[in-house]
């Protein structure tokens, strides 16, 4: 499997586990788990978009994960 595979399937697995945790709550979307996951699999999938050269999708991941590495400097509400 070539390697921008690897990328791609290993941010899309991340994400879709994020998602499915968050959903059933067994992770809040607050948790160091939920956004350590989420930035991985962004970061992943920007792999993947770069090295495929799929610039829509190298846009949408590069913002996905700066949104998800300034969720751990957000304050939380109480």
């Amino acid at each position: 499997m070539r390697i921008e595979n690897i990328f791609g399937w290993s941010g899309a697995i991340a994400l879709l586990i994020c998602y499915l945790l968050s959903s059933m709550g067994a992770w809040s979307s607050s948790s160091s788990k939920y956004k350590s996951l989420n930035l991985l699999g962004s970061i992943f999938l920007l792999l993947n978009a770069v090295l495929l050269k799929i610039y829509p999708f190298v846009f949408v991941n590069f913002l996905w994960a700066i949104v998800s590495f300034s969720s751990f400097f957000k304050k939380q509400k109480d």
